[in-house]
């Protein structure tokens, strides 16, 4: 199988510090994983427990944008956005694929030593299933932000330590119908370099 990607994009640059990348354009999707889950799960012992991954072809129009800043030689800022839509070929809607992602990343570095960065993403509304088979349940998952936080001290230019903190602000929502995301979480770990 194979994905077909035509766009149009324009790179450029604003100022000696500030650049943006602009794109737009058509995919052909083919074996698009779908999560999905019966919307009577939590009322039926007979109905799937868990989640089912359908697989269906997408026809989607896609526009994308970033702006990124260097505010100072260590600080880093960047912005993005993208709008998707979705014609699925026998499924009625993209399950728990949104049509909206942005993300805002900054990155900080002290001394060449360590490294600070932190990244907000908000998804937008996921449809789930069709409303129509289940009243009850919202067919559509809200919206969400994410919020992480890496700091990396780096030993020398081969090895470093790091922590990593995700979802900084605990939020609570469901990756899938019924799926609620971790709490807080955090990795640490040390990193070689060959």
């Amino acid at each position: 199988t194979r994905n077909t990607e035509i766009y149009v994009g324009l790179d450029g640059i604003l100022s000696s510090t500030t650049s943006f990348v602009v794109k737009g354009g058509y995919r052909d999707l083919r074996g698009v994983a779908l999560p999905y889950r019966d919307p009577f799960y939590y009322t039926d012992s007979a109905a799937s427990p868990g989640i089912d991954v359908l697989y269906d072809d997408a026809k989607s129009f896609f526009v994308r944008g970033e702006l990124s800043t260097r505010i100072h030689d260590d600080f880093t800022l960047s912005v993005n956005g993208e709008l998707r839509s979705y014609e699925m070929e026998t499924q009625e809607a993209a399950w728990h694929l949104p049509n909206f992602t942005a993300g805002l990343l900054a990155s900080y570095i002290y001394r060449e030593k360590v490294k600070i960065a932190a990244d907000m993403k908000f998804n937008g509304p996921r449809q789930a299933f069709m409303q129509e088979l289940n009243t009850v349940v919202k067919s559509e998952l809200p919206a969400y932000f994410l919020t992480n936080l890496q700091l990396e001290y780096l030993y020398n230019t081969r090895l470093s330590a790091f922590i990593n903190v995700y979802n900084l602000t605990n939020s609570k929502y469901d990756v899938f119908l019924g799926y609620q995301t971790q709490k807080i979480n955090f990795m640490l770990g040390l990193g070689y370099r060959f």
